[in-house]
């Protein structure tokens, strides 16, 4: 899948109409002292890139975008946001542009030393982008839960990824933001959810207390049945996996909840 299509469960290449080349195009990564003469030409690039054929270019791209902000250091701010937008496109996307902002702000260590300030000024200029759409998220959501989910998946996505302390506030704000909205829709419950399992255990370190206000709001919605079935079922399997301290060596409950899971969407589908 490309930038527009990474997701559990997603098995369509969602790409927007008529923009970036084709995901399958793996040909322009051939030769490897590529350096892309525009911005366009680096978000062709970009949008080649697959969960698929990521390991095999994923570095390459990295460096690629390193070597042309070497010449072009003002375009940083236009490159970061090129990135960000890409990755936010919606909560499907995000896990392969955490991995894209990965390449390029972590450079192999065998790379040109001047690429160190240059992956730095790249973060800084990224993070204060995210920062900023992350405090319009009231305004984001009003237009689109899609929007706003892709920027609070990004965060998540950027937590797992590199373990930034400084996002696992924004993270519980934002997981209350969206527990404490008298109009919060499954979707939203269900990214909780998911991302929770990938990350809680980071989390709890860090604050404890504020997993467990939000563990209760999840506990509520099953009680109360706010949500649907299958979000219900999401939310159990949260709450048993973080009972067992966030491990599942045998299997067993992915399995269960795996079963529980299908049963859940046919019986939801059955009553709407």
């Amino acid at each position: 899948m490309s930038l527009v299509g990474l997701g559990r469960g997603s098995s369509a290449v969602r790409r927007a109409s008529g923009s970036g080349p084709n995901p399958g195009k793996q040909s322009v990564y051939s030769g490897t002292s590529v350096v892309p003469a525009s911005l366009e030409q680096l978000k062709e690039y970009l949008y080649s890139l697959t969960q698929d054929n990521f390991k095999q270019f994923g570095e390459k791209f990295g460096l690629m975008t390193l070597s042309f902000l070497t010449s072009r250091p003002k375009e940083t701010t236009a490159a970061a946001s090129m990135v960000l937008e890409a990755a936010i496109d919606s909560k499907e996307t995000t896990r392969l542009g955490a991995m894209v902002c990965k390449a390029i702000m972590y450079p192999p260590e065998s790379s040109p030393e001047q690429y160190a300030s240059i992956s730095e000024n790249f973060r800084t200029k990224l993070v204060g982008l995210l920062q900023k759409k992350y405090d319009d998220k009231a305004k984001i959501r009003s237009r689109s839960i899609e929007a706003w989910l892709g920027i609070f998946s990004l965060l998540c996505e950027l937590y797992h990824c590199f373990h930034w302390s400084f996002i696992s506030k924004p993270i519980m704000e934002a997981s209350r933001f969206i527990l404490n909205n008298d109009d919060c829709v499954d979707d939203e419950v269900e990214c909780v959810c998911l991302h929770l399992k990938d990350i809680g255990i980071f989390l709890e370190e860090i604050d404890p207390t504020g997993v467990e206000t939000i563990v209760s709001e999840l506990r509520t919605r099953v009680i109360s049945r706010r949500s649907s079935e299958k979000v219900r079922c999401l939310c159990l399997e949260l709450i048993e996996y973080r009972a067992r301290g966030y491990h599942d060596n045998d299997k067993g409950l992915s399995n269960y909840y795996l079963v529980a899971l299908q049963d859940a969407i046919a019986n939801d589908e059955t009553q709407y």
